[in-house]
């Protein structure tokens, strides 16, 4: 796409005045995520991507973007977001079913501070495991040059042991993510019981 500033994209070689849906918003930090998935994946949108048609975006004021982040990968989101849909196993996360999900009423500062701290704290301890992915843009170092050890299996072992950590931390954030959501949506015990083994089930049937 070409691009001017003062009119915006002209669009292709072929199609001058062709502009992309929402170009508006381009540029913008966001929350952004795949279409079809196991569950719902919401990640940050950095500020000065450009958004797909097979990867969708929430936008918000940069306040509020952690915050909708933590609410947005709870557990009782992807519930929701699933039942509207009308399919657990792998739907389409269009942006306009999203759009049907009530947001919840009686969330307090509190709950909001809280929930973008662990939507933070999350970011972190992946990004952490991504500085060493070599596909990734936050890539720095390779793996084993992070890690002591005197040989490729001793470096390796550490850097496992390492990743087991980062992933117990983020199965804590989980939870109480998940804790305060369910509260906020105000799920009884009894309902949540019921979702959470139902996503258990699910799991184990795709692991197997």
């Amino acid at each position: 796409f070409k691009r001017n500033t003062y009119r915006g994209f002209l669009g292709t070689e072929h199609r001058m005045m062709e502009r992309p849906a929402s170009v508006d918003l381009f540029d913008r930090p966001g929350i952004t995520w795949p279409l079809r998935a196991r569950h719902f994946s919401p990640a940050a949108l950095p500020e000065g991507s450009v958004f797909s048609a097979r990867s969708f975006m929430l936008t918000s004021d940069r306040h509020d973007l952690l915050t909708l982040l933590g609410l947005a990968s709870s557990q009782i989101l992807d519930y929701l977001y699933k039942v509207l849909l009308g399919r657990f196993e792998y739907p389409e996360f269009i942006v306009t079913v999203l759009q049907q999900i009530p947001f919840p009423a009686n969330l307090s500062s509190k709950d909001a501070n809280r929930l973008a701290q662990l939507a933070r704290d999350a970011w972190s301890l992946r990004r952490s495991l991504d500085v060493h992915h070599e596909t990734s843009r936050a890539f720095k170092i390779p793996v084993l040059l992070e890690v002591g050890g005197e040989t490729l299996v001793e470096r390796a072992s550490h850097w496992n042991i390492r990743v087991a950590s980062v992933k117990a931390e983020l199965a804590v954030i989980q939870s109480e993510i998940d804790e305060i959501c369910f509260a906020l949506y105000g799920i009884e015990e009894a309902n949540r019981r019921t979702i959470e083994a139902a996503f258990e089930a699910k799991s184990a049937q795709f692991e197997s």
